[in-house]
This record gives structure tokens, sequence and C-alpha cells, in this order.
């Protein structure tokens, strides 16, 4: 969940497979450092689904639990707590993309019954009800397992299966498709991003050749363009998980189920320092 409450916050990891399906929720708080801590538990243990926030309430959806799913459950990120039904994306999705604003929340694309779509819907965070319709990614054929960032007003998406370089975005308040951003510095997919109101970073990931990738690349949000080098993690890995706030992005999990967490400043270009662990 990325969720920014100031130059402190706190972010809260959810779900996955170890190698069965939990509801496990830890969160740590962004600005120290120290391994996560319980939260609280999910409603239905899953994993590829992704969350949208606000700087009180975060909100999931999709994923998959053997079947894909369409649930999507909040909880208040200030206050560590089971979550609770908020209402339904429109089809069972996993491997779904999401990003959001500080009111309005955005799923995308995945992969649902009869394959990889590219639709995309959208909930306002402060109420409950079913997600609706808000447009189209533009990048048809590549969708799913993408990198995701967001600022205020842009959320924007790159890589995805067949180990895609594409970068798109949407404007969060204008309902529409997605249009051209750039292009990563190389083709991959299982990646992840991070980012505050300024700069994004698109995190590991697997390359076209099959091999699991240390790569930090980012991009400035307000502008549009190609992503350049940050740095490197600590280790090449594929399906990480980010959260931020303003001035740090951390990332946790991923292949090989990794309970490792790290992480670098926005400001500075570098490799990614460690952390602490997950609970799991």
């Amino acid at each position: 969940s990325r969720v920014d409450m100031g130059n402190g916050g706190r972010g809260v990891w959810g779900g996955g497979a170890t190698p069965s399906y939990v509801t496990t929720q830890d969160y740590v708080t962004i600005s120290s450092l120290g391994n996560a801590q319980a939260f609280g538990e999910l409603t239905v243990g899953r994993a590829f689904f992704n969350s949208v926030g606000s700087s009180t309430r975060s909100v999931t959806g999709g994923g998959e639990n053997g079947p894909r799913t369409d649930t999507m459950e909040y909880f208040t990120v200030q206050s560590a707590g089971n979550a609770v039904d908020f209402g339904n994306l429109s089809a069972a999705r996993t491997a779904v993309f999401s990003v959001s604003s500080s009111t309005r929340g955005v799923w995308g694309a995945g992969e649902q019954s009869g394959g990889n779509v590219n639709t995309m819907e959208y909930i306002e965070i402060s109420t409950t009800g079913n997600a609706v319709d808000f447009g189209d990614r533009i990048i048809t054929t590549k969708q799913g397992n993408v990198g995701l960032i967001n600022s205020p007003t842009r959320g924007i998406f790159a890589g995805g299966p067949y180990w895609a370089d594409d970068i798109d975005m949407i404007n969060i308040a204008a309902k529409g498709n997605s249009v051209s951003f750039g292009e990563l510095s190389d083709h991959r997919k299982g990646l992840a991003g991070c980012s505050n109101s300024t700069r994004g970073i698109f995190i590991c990931g697997e390359s076209k050749s099959g091999s699991n990738v240390d790569t930090l690349d980012y991009i400035t949000i307000a502008t549009q363009g190609n992503a350049s080098d940050f740095g490197n993690a600590s280790s090449s890995r594929v399906y990480v998980s980010g959260v931020s706030n303003g001035t740090r992005g951390v990332w946790s999990g991923g292949s090989t189920a990794l309970n490792l967490i790290e992480y670098v400043n926005f400001a500075t270009l570098g490799d990614a320092k460690n952390f602490g662990d997950l609970s799991i």
C-alpha cells in the first residue's frame, strides 16, 4: 500500500504466497529502520493483488487465491487491524496494477477469464462500493506484473508480460485512456515501483533473457521521457512490492519468498540499503 502521511508515513504489505496463500499484513514506519510489525489480517488470503490509498485509508483489489478474485477490502492505515469488505472489481482478475491520488484509486489490466485485458476502473477511496469504468491502457498485449508509480495527479505504468519496456500514464482525476510516457532502460516484467510527488523508481524484475535483475531506474513524473539509471538493489529478484513517503522508497519480498526489506532516498542516486525484514 503506497500511502503518504507526511515525511514519516506507514507502509503496509499484505498477503502473498509462502507457498500457501496468506492473510498476514505487516507494516513499517517508512522514515525509520527495522523489522516489520504485525498489522492485522486480510479477509481472504491471496497474492498478485494491488492497493490504492489516501492519507487515512488503503483499499486492496483483485489477485488470486487459487482462482482469480474480484475482492476489494480496506483498512485504516494509522490503526493496525483487520481489513473489511469494500466492494468488487468488475471482474475476477489477478496481476492487476493500481495507482491513486489522495481521493481516487484506479485499477487496471491484469489477467482474467479469457486472457490479459487492458481495461481500467476506479473508486472514490473515502466511500465503499464497486469499481466503475475509467478507460483503457493503450498497451493492449502487455498487461499485468507492471511497475507502478504515482504523484498526486499522475499514475504511471511500466513493463509487463512479454518483457515490455513501455511506460504509459494517466491523469488520475480525468477518466480516459492512458498515453505514452517513454521507455524503461531494458525490457522486463514482474517489476515494482515507488515514488514521491516528483520522482518514480522502477525496481528489479525479470529481463527478456529470463534472468532476474537488480536494476533500479527512475523518471521525473512531471515530464515525459525514458527512464535513467538510479543504482542497484542488493539482489536480483522478481515480484517485489514497493511503498514510499515523500523522501524514501522501500520495497520487500520477491521471488523465492524473500523477507528482505531495503530502501533508497529519492533525492540521491545510488544503490539500495538494508531496512529490515518482513515477519514471514
